[in-house]
């Protein structure tokens, strides 16, 4: 079989002249001249191997250098310079609103209706990985009937002593805040929900309801030519189950 000089050789032949030598070489103990050469052949090989393992370790270990393009350098620099200023764009956050704005509530609620797994799906796992607050701001929820019921009989009252004028700021009264049931607590906010299951906020309280608003966003600012993108790392919820909304 022909053989390479060796400055043709690559690894591969190397190796494959090294085994070779190996099949061919008599026993050690009829040992002849020529298997002294053909150790000499095989460990010079053997040392060329070890050269070539070690030059291609050191180019997967050290990656080369990228050569320095000065006028790619400024071009780069004034990219990012302009994408941040867009980032606290007015105009562009407000047609960004805008375009969300127009997409029809039906078609999300619609989505949704189709999904009743998606309330477990907040139960059983989003509610370990964000920030949620469970409240009850209906009327039953937090006494505001019965607030409001004692105010008007305390305005009833003083409209038949004839007691002056009834001036309608002195007995209005701010709003209660709704029942906190859970906050921030994977245990209150299952019991929550086991005690409210029907509510259809708990189908869009998780991170696919971010999902239009991403995808608007992303298309105005994911950059790849720039490696920069926009993603969500930290989400928080309020749901009122008593008045069946969520915000996000």
């Amino acid at each position: 079989m022909a053989t390479l000089p060796p400055d043709h050789q690559d690894g591969l032949d190397s190796l494959l002249h090294e085994l070779a030598v190996v099949q061919t070489q008599p026993p050690a103990a009829t040992a002849s001249p020529r298997t002294t050469t053909s150790t000499r052949r095989r460990t010079s090989t053997q040392e060329d191997w070890d050269d070539w393992e070690q030059e291609s370790a050191d180019k997967v270990t050290r990656p080369r250098r990228p050569t320095i393009d000065e006028t790619q350098i400024v071009f780069y620099q004034k990219e990012l310079r302009e994408y941040i200023q867009d980032l606290a764009d007015p105009f562009i956050l407000q047609e960004i609103e805008t375009h969300l704005a127009n997409k029809p509530y039906a078609s999300l609620a619609k989505y949704y209706e189709g999904k009743p797994e998606m309330a477990k799906y907040t139960v059983d796992h989003e509610v370990t990985r964000m920030a949620y607050r469970i409240v009850d701001g209906s009327a039953e929820g937090n006494g505001a009937s019965a607030a409001a019921a004692g105010a008007a009989a305390a305005d009833d009252a003083g409209a038949t002593d004839g007691g002056g004028s009834n001036n309608s700021s002195s007995s209005t009264i701010p709003p209660s805040p709704p029942l906190l049931l859970a906050e921030n607590d994977p245990l209150s906010i299952r019991a929550a929900h086991a005690s409210h299951p029907h509510p259809f906020s708990w189908r869009l309280a998780n991170q696919s309801l971010f999902a239009e608003i991403l995808q608007e966003i992303q298309q105005r600012f994911i950059r790849g030519d720039l490696e920069v993108g926009v993603v969500s790392k930290d989400s928080r919820f309020v749901l009122d189950v008593g008045k069946d909304c969520v915000e996000g």
